[in-house]
């Protein structure tokens, strides 16, 4: 590599091809590789889950850190920064670490060498769009004369090709909807989970799951009498419930909902079922 200050190529290296999402430029009247060196930038997400780590769409919060290569101390910058396009952890040198922003949007960082050579690094962030309870445990019994429908799950923050492990959630309050049997609950709320709980490191083709061991519980108690032989009533309970997500701590705009799963409770007079479903996944029980 040539030195700042050279006027020939002699004994300089070839200039690589940038990878993906990076690109770089060399200042007018300087050959790539001479007088001014060329460099690139390369990223890694600080999240080891999913796999690829080198990919540029990234959850809302996530941390990626950025090198250039070859390393050469560089002025980071944020592209045509408006104050809400994320973070980085230091405005120079060979390294810095880039945090997201907490909306979805498309930011370019980019890196200037102390001779004007530049590269640039392009992110896709998105945000929590939806989400769904997954790996189920039944937890519903028949102890006469009391009967109990319902499960656990872990819920999960989606879409699943990028990391939230930066997100928390929490859930929020919503009248009851309710006929038949249930038709005395209409208008009881749900009440607000109090906290936001953060995700985890795990991320699988269900998405970000909910930090280890922070289940929802999903399920419903009654006296069996509530259900009597030979009824022919059906009855249906019904919750929309908010699911907030947000940067933790809040960002720099607070949460946002991101999805209303249905908490559903149904009962069929014909066949004495009863149903408890939640997020995708779902108990039921035949009343005795």
């Amino acid at each position: 590599m040539c030195l700042s200050g050279c006027n020939s190529p002699s004994g300089g290296s070839a200039a690589q091809p940038p990878p993906s999402g990076s690109t770089s430029s060399a200042p007018a009247g300087c050959a790539s590789g001479s007088c001014c060196p060329t460099f690139v930038i390369k990223s890694q997400t600080v999240a080891t889950q999913p796999a690829d780590r080198t990919r540029t769409k990234i959850g809302i919060g996530e941390e990626v850190k950025l090198t250039t290569d070859p390393s050469v101390s560089v002025t980071w910058t944020i592209v045509d920064d408006n104050g809400d396009k994320g973070a980085l952890s230091g405005a120079s040198g060979a390294s810095t670490v880039y945090t997201a922003c907490d909306r979805a949007k498309s930011v370019t960082v980019k890196a200037v060498n102390h001779c004007g050579n530049s590269a640039t690094i392009a992110f896709t962030v998105v945000q929590v769009d939806h989400g769904t309870l997954e790996s189920p445990i039944d937890i519903s019994a028949i102890s006469p004369p009391t009967i109990k429908v319902g499960f656990t799950g872990v819920p999960t923050a989606q879409p699943a090709d990028v990391s939230f492990l930066n997100c928390e959630m929490r859930e929020g309050t919503c009248p009851a909807v309710c006929s038949g049997i249930f038709a005395s609950e209409s208008g009881q709320q749900h009440a607000d989970t109090g906290q936001f709980v953060p995700f985890s490191t795990n991320v699988d083709a269900h998405g970000t799951a909910l930090l280890i061991g922070a289940r929802d519980t999903v399920s419903y108690n009654a006296p069996i009498s509530t259900f009597p032989a030979g009824g022919k009533t059906d009855g249906n309970f019904h919750w929309a419930i908010p699911w907030r997500a947000q940067v933790r701590g809040g960002g720099v705009n607070g949460a946002y909902v991101f999805a209303t799963p249905d908490h559903i409770k149904a009962y069929t007079a014909a066949t004495r079922l009863l149903d408890v479903s939640k997020g995708g996944q779902d108990a039921h029980r035949t009343v005795p």
